[in-house]
């Protein structure tokens, strides 16, 4: 595999991710956001102004890369290109489809972090781009997955209501970050979780349940955080 033509493509895509979000995207919810019970408030989503710079540093430092970077960037692959075309793509498909191409944007980052972390040199800095983007784009598979049932009028799965799915989702999220922490080592993607949550419990105030699962949620990730932190410190 050809590294520089791996390098280039990963830049187009990222320009593609960036038309994609800024000039093509849609109005995936069509409307139906205010009755998403898992929905952040607007704020939240100002994020991907901080992933999109991360993985911007990520595309400038890949061509000053060392041997041993390059090597990883090599066994990477098309899987980081892949997960940005699919992500710039979910924002400007129909709001059915969003949810393939956002949970394939997820597989992919998935693949990709999973490279990056199974390496036995420290790579830290590769890491931080990727761990604020796989977290935000697991909460945004979430979301996404909820906007398009409630667009299509399903407002119960499996018998089981909207809002009792809201409360058992944040509950699994919240397992799932303090898992991924403690798997990883990786403090980034459960504060990022945090981030979400918190913006869910301010735009859901008037629904007490769901306001009070995101707020608990938070917590118990941060306590855990916190906890494994200063394990690891002693």
């Amino acid at each position: 595999m050809n590294v520089t033509v791996l390098k280039l493509v990963n830049v187009l895509s990222y320009i593609f991710l960036l038309v994609a979000s800024f000039v093509l995207a849609g109005d995936i919810g069509g409307g139906t956001e205010d009755d998403v019970l898992f929905m952040p408030a607007g704020y939240a989503f100002s994020i991907w102004g901080l992933i999109y710079l991360l993985l911007f540093v990520f595309l400038v430092k890949q061509f000053f890369a060392e041997k041993q970077e390059e090597a990883l960037i090599r066994k990477i692959g098309y899987w980081f290109p892949l997960s940005m075309i699919l992500s710039g793509t979910s924002v400007i498909v129909g709001m059915t489809n969003a949810i393939l191409f956002i949970a394939g944007s997820l597989v992919t980052l998935i693949i990709t972090y999973s490279i990056i972390t199974n390496r036995e040199q420290d790579t830290t800095l590769f890491r931080i781009p990727f761990s604020f983007y796989l977290a935000w784009t697991s909460i945004a598979t979430i979301v996404d997955t909820f906007v398009v049932l409630v667009g299509n009028d399903v407002t119960s799965l499996f018998g089981i209501h909207q809002f009792v799915w809201a409360i058992i989702m944040l509950l699994i999220g919240a397992l799932l970050a303090v898992w991924f922490h403690i798997r990883n080592n990786d403090s980034i993607y459960p504060l990022v979780f945090v981030w979400g949550y918190v913006a869910i419990a301010v735009e859901q105030t008037q629904t007490a349940l769901v306001f009070l699962s995101a707020s608990l949620a938070c917590l118990i990730a941060l306590l855990v955080i916190v906890r494994v932190f200063k394990r690891s410190n002693k």
